[in-house]
């Protein structure tokens, strides 16, 4: 199965106006591949639910010790936030919004405020 992949630019857009569009795989599968630098960075990125259910949300940084923070919107609303993973019940062709930032922007003993990422993103069977 391959699966669609965004590794162009490992630096996406910092607002949600010009946010990276994520297309899925028929699957209900996609990820991206990217970076938090410099210090304060935020990724944002869009996509539209192939199917109602849940969604799984996941960050891997098994490359760096970047601790991540995802806030998911639909339109205006606030819909889940959480740190490293969501797991969230999205409708059918609603768009959805995902920022993604370092959790710490201050680097301390355990963790960078930068770092790069694999986002993936499933839709869960029920």
């Amino acid at each position: 199965m391959q699966l669609p992949i965004s590794t162009s630019d490992l630096n996406y857009p910092d607002d949600a106006s010009s946010a990276h569009e994520i297309n899925f795989h028929e699957t209900g599968h996609a990820f991206v591949v990217g970076t938090i630098d410099p210090v304060g960075d935020e990724d944002w990125f869009t996509f539209v639910a192939l199917q109602s259910g849940l969604l799984l949300i996941k960050a891997e940084t098994s490359n760096s010790s970047l601790d991540t923070f995802f806030q998911l919107n639909h339109g205006e609303d606030d819909v889940a936030q959480h740190r490293n993973c969501i797991v969230f019940e999205v409708t059918a062709g609603k768009r959805y919004s995902l920022r993604m930032k370092s959790n710490n922007p201050l680097k301390d003993n355990h963790v960078d405020p930068i770092g790069n990422y694999i986002l993936r993103l499933r839709q869960l069977e029920e």
